[in-house]
């Protein structure tokens, strides 16, 4: 039991010599748990967000709220059927192709009521 002290003691206060074999275990635990350990065990801020793109991209998303008369005169205007009303995800893509005037596809999507009992798109676009 003394011997298990004095080698935690050793370890501890690191008095092993170098080039001993308890110098070299010891420096190979400490590159394995660098190399093995994942990086938010250390706390890594300067990296990306390792919890996925949704996480890293929510501060960008852009909101919008289209009322149902501009969705309807926007896919008037664009020659696109009615039955695009009823997809509110190709709706807020073709807003978006029209309003960004470009290629965006919306991350989030849906229909809504707005206080006033209109019908409204609800649109939340990633800008790159």
């Amino acid at each position: 039991m003394k011997s298990l002290w004095a080698g935690m003691k050793n370890v501890m206060l690191w008095s092993y010599g170098r080039g001993s074999w308890q110098y070299d275990v010891l420096c190979l635990l400490i590159v394995g748990a660098i190399f093995l350990l994942p990086g938010r065990f250390f706390g890594d801020r300067d990296r990306g967000n390792p919890a996925g793109p949704a996480a890293s991209n929510e501060a960008r998303l852009i909101p919008l709220e289209i009322p149902e008369d501009e969705m309807q005169a926007l896919l008037r205007r664009q020659g696109a059927g009615v039955e695009a009303l009823s997809d509110a995800r190709e709706a807020c893509r073709l807003y978006a192709r029209d309003h960004f005037r470009a290629e965006v596809t919306p991350e989030r999507f849906g229909v809504d009521r707005d206080a006033e009992g209109r019908l409204v798109y609800r649109c939340w676009y990633i800008m790159r």
